[in-house]
C-alpha cells in the first residue's frame, strides 16, 4: 500500500506541474474577469483529460513539454545449482527466493519443475551434460495505477556442467589358488607328474550379481573326443561355487582359468572376467612317499574309490589274522590321512567292493570269522552308513570277482563257495531293485581269476587256482541284458584262446586302446605279462618281461597310460619292486601312488 500511495502522490504532483504549464500557455490564458465557476469547470476538464491519458504519458499532441515516465523492474533473484555426484547418481539442490524455477537439461526435452531447497535425484548422465537453473519472475510497471495489470516478465539462470569420469566400472573381485603338499600359492606352483593339486577359487561382487563361475584347463588327449589339431584348442570347464576346491592330477604343465560371468546393478550382462594359475609339473619320478596310517591294521579287506571322488573306502578285514573287523574308514590323498566312517552292518573279510553308476559301493560276500557269507550291503557316501541289499545271493561265496556291467548291474562269479552250491553258478546284481538273479554258469568253476569289462560290454575272465583246472584258459561272458526282472539270463560264454601262462592272483588292466594286461600272478607267468588283442581275440607276450616276480600285487592304470605295478609276493615273501608298463616294455620306477580324477 505504502507503494502505490507513493505513485498515486507522484502522478497527482506531475498533473499539477503539467497544469500549471499550460495555464501560462496562449491556448489557456484565462481572462481576468472570466467568472470563477468556469474556470474550475476547465480545471475539472483538464484533469479527467490528464487521467484518461495515463498522466500524459499517453496523451495527445500539444505544443507544451511532454512528460515520459519509464518502468523500472526489480533486482532479480539471487539463484543457484548446487549437484552432488553418488556413483551412479546425481542430486541437484535449486535455491532462489522468489519466481517459478525450472530445470532443463542438453540433450533431454524433459523440463523439471523446480522448488528451492527440494532435492532432485536422477540418474547420472553417460555423456558431458549442462543442467540449466532458469527462474521466471513478474514485476509492475509503476507508471501503471491498478496493481493487477502486469506488464512484463524476467528470467535468469545457473548452470551445471557434468562429465563422466573415464574410470571404468567396477568388476567382481576373484581369485584362485593352488595346493600342493601343504603348499599353497595364487600364481604358480610345482608339483611331481600325477601329483594332487587342489584348486580353490574365491570371488565376489557388491556392484551386482555373480550369475555364474568355471573352471577351465586345456583338453588332454586322455579326454573324450580329443583332438590335437583342434583350433582353437579345445577345453574343459566345471561349474564351481564360491569356495569350493577341485581336485586334478595333472601329468603335464597345465594353466587352469576362473571364469566368472556377471551383471551389474543395472542388470545389465557384462563381459565376464578371467584370473588363472599356472601348475608346473616336472618329468622326473620322484620317490615313493610314506602315506598316513590306517586308524587300524588290514588284512583280507576290500577297497574301492568312491566314484567322481578322490577318496578310497577301505572296509573290513583282519587286524590280527583271527578278529574279523566291520569298520570302514576313508582315505584322503590330497591330505595323505583315514578317517573312520560307518561301519558294516556285519564283519566282514575276504570279501568284495564294487562302485556302483549311482556313486555308492556294493560289498558282497566274504567270511565273519565262523561263515562265508552270503550278505550283502551298501555304503552311501553322502552320509558314511551302510544299509543291507533287499535280497541276498543264492550262494555264500568269498574271494569271488565282482564286475560293473555297463547297464549297472554286477556279474558275480567264481570264488569259495560254501556247502553243496554249485561254484559255477554266476549271479546278478540289479541296483534297481537292490536283489541278486541267477546268471548263466560259468564252464567250470573259478578261484584266483580276474573279471574285466571290455568296452564291448562283454566280461574277460582269465586264471584260475581251482585244483586240476587249466589256469590258462580264458573265456568271454558275453552279457546280454535281461528285462525286466525277474527273468531268465540268455547271457552266453565264449571260449576264447588261452593265455600263454597259467596263472592265478594275478592283475588283468584295461589299457587306452581297449586291450587287457595281464601281469604276474602265482605259476609259470609269475614274472611274466601278455596282452589280449580284443579284435583279434589273441594272446601275445609283452615286448619285455617284468624285472621282478609279482602275485598278488596291484596294477594301476595312469592318465598316460602308462600302468604301475607295485608289490605284492615274490612267489613266498614279499616284495618292495614296483615298476611301470609303458609302450610294451616294462621299466623299474619310482612313484606317487595316487587315485586318479579328472575335472
Amino acid at each position: 500500500m505504502g507503494h502505490q500511495t507513493e505513485t498515486s502522490d507522484v502522478k497527482v504532483f506531475l498533473y499539477q506541474q503539467v497544469f500549471e504549464s499550460h495555464m501560462n500557455t496562449q491556448q489557456f490564458n484565462f481572462k481576468m474577469n472570466t467568472p470563477v465557476w468556469l474556470k474550475c469547470l476547465g480545471v475539472m476538464v483538464l484533469f479527467c483529460l490528464l487521467t484518461a491519458c495515463g498522466g500524459g504519458g499517453g496523451g495527445g499532441a500539444s505544443s507544451g513539454t511532454q512528460m515520459t515516465v519509464s518502468a523500472i523492474a526489480p533486482p532479480p533473484p539471487a539463484i543457484t545449482l548446487n549437484v552432488a555426484e553418488y556413483g551412479d547418481n546425481l542430486s541437484i539442490t535449486p535455491s532462489f527466493n522468489f519466481g517459478t524455477g525450472i530445470i532443463s537439461q542438453t540433450g533431454s526435452a524433459t523440463q523439471i519443475q523446480a522448488t528451492s531447497g527440494s532435492v532432485i535425484s536422477i540418474t547420472k548422465p553417460t555423456q558431458t551434460t549442462t543442467f540449466k537453473l532458469t527462474v521466471q519472475y513478474q514485476y509492475q510497471d509503476p507508471s501503471t495505477i491498478k496493481p493487477s495489470n502486469l506488464s512484463g516478465s524476467i528470467e535468469t539462470t545457473a548452470v551445471y556442467t557434468v562429465t563422466p569420469t573415464t574410470t571404468p566400472p567396477p568388476k567382481p573381485t576373484l581369485g584362485i589358488t593352488a595346493t600342493n603338499n601343504g603348499v599353497t600359492s595364487s600364481t604358480s606352483i610345482t608339483i611331481n607328474s600325477g601329483d594332487p593339486v587342489v584348486l580353490k577359487p574365491t570371488f565376489s561382487f557388491d556392484s551386482g550379481y555373480i550369475t555364474s563361475a568355471e573352471i577351465i584347463r586345456p583338453k588332454r588327449a586322455s579326454d573324450p573326443g580329443y583332438s590335437p589339431s583342434a583350433l582353437p584348442p579345445e577345453t574343459v570347464s566345471v561349474q564351481v561355487n564360491n569356495l569350493t576346491t577341485i581336485t586334478d592330477y595333472p601329468l603335464e604343465t597345465t594353466r587352469y582359468t576362473l571364469k566368472v560371468y556377471y551383471e551389474n546393478i543395472s542388470h545389465d550382462i557384462q563381459t565376464p572376467v578371467n584370473k588363472y594359475i599356472e601348475v608346473v609339473v616336472v618329468s622326473s619320478p620322484g620317490k615313493v612317499s610314506i602315506g598316513g596310517n590306517l586308524t587300524s591294521p588290514r588284512s583280507d579287506h576290500a577297497s574301492a574309490n568312491i566314484p567322481s571322488s578322490p577318496l578310497v573306502l577301505a572296509s573290513g578285514g583282519t587286524s590280527d589274522g583271527t578278529t574279523v573287523l566291520k569298520t570302514s574308514e576313508v582315505y584322503d590323498p590330497v591330505n595323505n590321512k583315514w578317517q573312520l566312517t560307518g561301519d558294516m552292518k556285519i564283519a566282514r573279510r575276504g570279501h568284495i567292493a564294487t562302485a556302483l553308476q549311482n556313486g555308492k559301493i556294493l560289498v558282497t560276500g566274504g567270511y565273519d570269522g565262523k561263515n562265508a557269507l552270503a550278505t550283502a550291503e551298501i555304503y552311501d557316501p553322502s552320509n558314511g552308513t551302510w544299509t543291507a541289499t533287499t535280497g541276498t545271493m543264492s550262494l555264500a561265496r568269498r574271494f569271488h570277482t565282482a564286475t560293473l556291467l555297463a547297464d549297472g548291474r554286477v556279474l558275480i562269479a567264481g570264488g569259495t563257495v560254501v556247502g553243496n552250491g554249485d561254484p559255477k553258478i554266476t549271479e546278478l546284481y540289479d541296483p534297481i531293485d537292490g536283489k541278486f538273479y541267477i546268471g548263466t554258469s560259468l564252464p567250470e568253476p573259478r578261484l584266483g581269476h580276474t573279471a574285466t569289462l571290455l568296452n564291448e560290454g562283454k566280461v574277460l575272465i582269465t586264471g584260475n587256482s581251482t585244483s586240476g583246472l587249466d589256469g590258462k584258459k580264458t573265456i568271454l561272458f558275453n552279457y546280454l541284458p535281461c528285462t525286466p526282472q525277474p527273468c531268465t539270463d540268455s547271457s552266453t560264454i565264449i571260449p576264447v584262446g588261452s593265455m600263454l601262462n597259467s596263472r592265478s592272483n594275478h592283475t588283468a588292466t584295461s589299457l587306452t586302446d581297449g586291450n587287457i594286461l595281464v601281469t604276474g600272478g602265482f605259476g609259470n607267468g609269475i614274472d611274466k605279462a601278455e596282452i589280449f588283442n580284443i579284435t583279434l581275440r589273441s594272446w601275445s607276450a609283452t615286448a619285455s618281461g617284468m624285472n621282478g616276480r609279482h602275485a598278488l600285487h596291484t596294477a594301476t592304470l595312469l592318465q598316460d597310460g602308462s600302468v604301475l605295478i607295485v608289490g605284492g609276493y615274490d612267489g613266498s615273501t614279499p616284495t618292495n619292486i614296483i615298476e611301470i608298463y609303458k609302450d610294451s616294455s616294462f621299466q623299474t620306477g619310482k612313484t606317487k601312488l595316487y587315485n586318479v580324477k579328472y575335472i
